[in-house]
């Protein structure tokens, strides 16, 4: 018979000691025995590298994302432009953006280099501060002219709105995007032109 067909026990007997047991259908094995729990202790030891190995790489694949007011504050200070995710929970393209969009490499990697990203639950309860007003985050998509999600808003580092995209948006065409404002072309054309005079094709 297999090993697959086998199932295994194991436990910490009350003595110290971890007893390893595999049961078949009619035929029982003598239990192996290893003395002061020290199978237990190396397997607990790999379970928990395997998650911290796991959760950095999470931590990897995901832009770092601030609240409302600490994203603000950050990019006042750094200059930097600000990305705002807005989302809700109960928004299917939003969790697809999530995990597609960015979680693209380009992505991730320009957004590091030239943007605060802030994610703002559009259903949140908690105030946030916006141009010297305190203000729920609906009352600020409204003001924003967001109507649907997700809507990604694009700001200077002073908190003025340079533009809103809204829905979900490929990484393909995202990074362009990202470009397009991060470079500050959004100044003197328009995106359709600007994607012509790269000879960009979507």
């Amino acid at each position: 018979m297999s090993f697959q067909e086998r199932i295994g026990e194991v436990y910490c007997s009350t003595k110290g000691m971890i007893v390893l047991r595999f049961f078949r259908i009619s035929v029982h094995r003598k239990p192996i025995a290893f003395s002061h729990c020290d199978y237990q202790r190396k397997f607990m030891k790999r379970i928990v590298i395997l998650l911290l190995i796991l959760s950095t790489f999470a931590a990897a694949a995901n832009p770092h994302w601030k609240k409302f007011d600490q994203g603000m504050k950050q990019a006042k200070q750094s200059g930097k432009k600000i990305l705002i995710d807005v989302y809700t929970d109960w928004c299917g393209w939003c969790k697809k953006m999530d995990a597609a969009t960015y979680t693209d490499k380009k992505v991730l990697n320009y957004l590091k280099k030239n943007f605060v990203v802030i994610k703002l639950n559009a259903d949140d309860a908690e105030k946030i501060n916006y141009a010297g007003r305190s203000m729920t985050p609906a009352e600020f998509s409204q003001e924003m002219g967001i109507n649907g999600y997700p809507a990604t808003l694009f700001l200077k580092s002073n908190g003025e709105a340079i533009t809103l995209l809204p829905g979900y948006a490929e990484a393909k065409m995202f990074i362009h995007v990202l470009n397009f404002i991060g470079e500050n072309h959004y100044e003197n054309m328009k995106f359709a032109d600007y994607l012509a005079e790269k000879g960009i094709t979507l």
